[in-house]
Formats: C-alpha cells, sequence, structure tokens
C-alpha cells in the first residue's frame, strides 16, 4: 500500500492499481489504471522510498513506474497497457534496462 496525504486526510491506494507516479515540483500525480489521477503534495523522493520495494523503475527524475503496468520496453521508450507511452530520458537508460531485464527474468 502506498500512503499520501491529501486535503487534510490520510489516503491509501494498493501498489497494483498504480500506473505510475509523476512528480511537478512539489506537486505529485498518481495515475491510476482506472485512468484516474490523484493528486498530493511531495517530493518524488519521498515517493520512491515507499515504492523501493522492487515493484517500480524509475525512468526519469520525475517519474516511477510500476512494472506491471509495463506492456512493451524498448531502450527509449515505455509502452503501458492501453498504450500510452512514456520516454526513458538518457541518463535512466542503462538502469531502467537492467532492471527491465531482472524484473522479467522473475517472471519467467
Amino acid at each position: 500500500m502506498f500512503y499520501y496525504e491529501a486535503k487534510g486526510s490520510k489516503n491509501y491506494i494498493a501498489f497494483n492499481r498504480v500506473r505510475y507516479f509523476k512528480a511537478d515540483n512539489r506537486k505529485i500525480e498518481i495515475h491510476t489504471i482506472s485512468g484516474d489521477v490523484i493528486t498530493f503534495y511531495g517530493k518524488i523522493s519521498e515517493v520512491k522510498k515507499q515504492t523501493d520495494a522492487g515493484r517500480f523503475i524509475q525512468i526519469s527524475r520525475s517519474e516511477l513506474v510500476n512494472y506491471n503496468a509495463v506492456e512493451e520496453y524498448r531502450e527509449h521508450m515505455l509502452t503501458l497497457r492501453g498504450g500510452e507511452r512514456l520516454p526513458v530520458v538518457a541518463s535512466r537508460r542503462k538502469a531502467a534496462g537492467l532492471q527491465m531485464s531482472d524484473y522479467m527474468g522473475e517472471m519467467m
């Protein structure tokens, strides 16, 4: 479960409902599998600490993607279930590739 505070209340969301997290300054967006976008204030580094259980891959300074939401991985691009595409920045490609390889190996 991922914990966050929004509008003065404490909230939780199951990791399997999260497609990806996106940060824009101090505003964090949770993009869900149902297409909803939940917004709260925080830091992407704090989000990463909660998600460091091996479920998420960091593809840019501001985006963490759930492995289970990935349909296709190419060196420079992730395609999520539903067709949404997210670019993998050059500085993260090697690490992202290794993480995806490890994850795919565990799935087999």
